[in-house]
C-alpha cells in the first residue's frame, strides 16, 4: 500500500512540472549554469533549439563573447560584460562535457525526432507548433522597420524561446531570464518580441497575487541567492488567444496568432 500511495504520488508530481523555457540571457549570465540546475530539481526545463546549439559547440562566442550581448551593452559594453559571459560559457563547455550532464533532467527539440528529449505525455503536436510559431517570428522580425537584433545569434535565442513557450502551452509553460544590469528595464528579449509586433507588458499590480506560486517554486528550487551575484530573475508567460489555430499548417494563422498575443513579464 505504501509502495502505491509512493508510486501515485512520485505521478502526481510529475504531473504537476511546469514547463520552464531557459532564455540565452540566464543560461549565459553568471552562475547560469548552476540557475539550471538547481530549475531542473524541481521544474521540466527547456533548451530552445539555438541555445542548444550554442552550447553543443561555444568555442566561436569563446572567442567572440560580445555577439552575445544585447545591443543596449554591446555598443559600448565594459569588458567585464564579455568576459563574465566568456567565463559562463567555459563552465557550460566543461559541463556539457560531464557525466553530470546525463544526470540533468531537460529537455529539447533536436532536429529530428530521434534526436529530441521529450518528458512522458508530450502531444505529438509539439514539434509542428513550434515550428510554425518559428518561422511565423522570423516573417515577423523580416517585415519590422527596426529590428533589434537583426539575424544575430541572440535573436534566434529569443526567437526559439517565445516559439518554445508557445508550443508548449498546454503544459502550463513560462520562460526564465534574467533583468539587465543596473537597468529597470523589461528582459531583452521584450525588446526583440516587441519588434516582431508582439505586445509585452510587465504584471498589473492586480496579477500580481497570480504569480506567488511560482515564486514559491523557483524559492524552492534556491535560486534567491543567485539573484545576490547578478541581476535578478523574471518570469514571462505568453498569453496566446490563438492557441487552437496552430494545429493547422497555415502561415498567416501563425502569424496573427503572435500578433494577438500579450507576454507578460516580472521580476522574482
Amino acid at each position: 500500500m505504501l509502495a502505491e500511495a509512493s508510486t501515485l504520488l512520485a505521478t502526481t508530481l510529475a504531473a504537476e512540472r511546469q514547463a520552464c523555457v531557459v532564455d540565452a540571457r540566464l543560461t549565459f549570465s553568471r552562475c547560469g549554469a548552476l540557475a539550471v540546475a538547481r530549475l531542473a530539481a524541481d521544474l521540466e526545463v527547456w533548451l530552445p533549439h539555438e541555445l542548444r546549439e550554442i552550447l553543443r559547440d561555444t568555442r566561436a562566442f569563446r572567442a567572440h563573447p560580445e555577439g552575445l550581448l544585447p545591443l543596449s551593452r554591446t555598443a559600448a559594453a565594459p569588458e567585464g560584460d564579455a568576459e563574465a559571459l566568456r567565463q559562463e560559457l567555459e563552465r557550460w563547455d566543461r559541463l556539457m562535457k560531464s557525466a553530470e550532464m546525463g544526470a540533468w533532467r531537460m529537455f529539447f527539440l533536436g532536429d529530428r525526432p530521434d534526436e529530441s528529449t521529450l518528458p512522458a505525455g508530450t502531444d505529438r503536436g509539439l514539434r509542428a507548433r513550434f515550428e510554425r510559431l518559428q518561422r511565423a517570428l522570423d516573417e515577423l522580425a523580416t517585415r519590422s522597420e527596426h529590428p533589434p537584433y537583426g539575424a544575430s545569434p541572440l535573436a534566434a535565442c529569443f526567437r526559439d524561446a517565445a516559439a518554445l513557450a508557445a508550443a508548449l502551452l498546454p503544459r502550463r509553460s513560462f520562460i526564465l531570464t534574467r533583468l539587465e544590469p543596473g537597468r529597470p528595464a523589461p528582459p531583452a528579449i521584450c525588446a526583440y518580441l516587441e519588434a516582431c509586433g508582439v505586445h509585452t507588458r510587465a504584471v498589473p499590480p492586480r496579477g500580481r497575487r497570480a504569480t506567488l506560486p511560482l515564486r514559491d517554486v523557483l524559492a524552492r528550487a534556491d535560486l534567491g541567492p543567485l539573484s545576490w551575484a547578478g541581476p535578478g530573475f523574471a518570469a514571462l508567460h505568453v498569453v496566446m488567444p490563438g492557441f487552437t489555430s496552430l494545429e493547422e499548417d497555415d502561415g498567416a494563422a501563425a502569424r496573427g496568432a503572435w500578433l494577438d498575443t500579450d507576454v507578460f513579464w516580472y521580476e522574482v
